[in-house]
């Protein structure tokens, strides 16, 4: 019997078009090719083989990422426009307006921990394995 097998989520097929290839991979290998070809042409002989060939694998990665990375569900360019917009435009900063300020219940932990060592040093406390409950021993 013949098999066929279905994504579970029918927007994650991608149609093949051509040597197992999608259209924008496709495009983007026509790309990379068209691009890192002519680079070499143009500059072989020109400069040196160790700077071409670093010029044309940074011209090319560009139509790679393009055709074939995927981040965080983004499209390549979805994720650089992101990318850029956070890192070199302001950005607007949503602060909580909180009735209890960090810094004051942290001392007042530290005032309540204080307490507690005092009264262990007198002896009206005793910790043990529940210190949720405090017993007094003074009676």
């Amino acid at each position: 019997m013949i098999e066929v097998k279905i994504p579970a989520e029918i927007q994650a097929y991608k149609s093949k078009f051509i040597f197992g290839l999608s259209i924008r991979q496709f495009v983007a290998v026509a790309g990379a090719i068209i691009v890192g070809g002519g680079i070499g042409v143009l500059g072989k002989g020109r400069i040196s083989e160790d700077l071409l060939m670093w010029l044309i694998i940074l011209s090319v990665a560009p139509f790679a990422g393009y055709g074939f990375l995927k981040v965080q569900d983004m499209k390549f360019e979805e994720y650089v426009k992101h990318w850029i917009l956070f890192n070199f435009f302001p950005q607007k900063r949503a602060y909580e307006n909180a009735d209890i300020d960090p810094l004051t219940s942290i001392s007042e932990e530290i005032v309540a921990e204080k307490i507690r060592n005092e009264r262990i040093e007198k002896g009206e406390y005793l910790p043990d394995d529940n210190e949720d409950e405090e017993v007094d021993h003074s009676q």
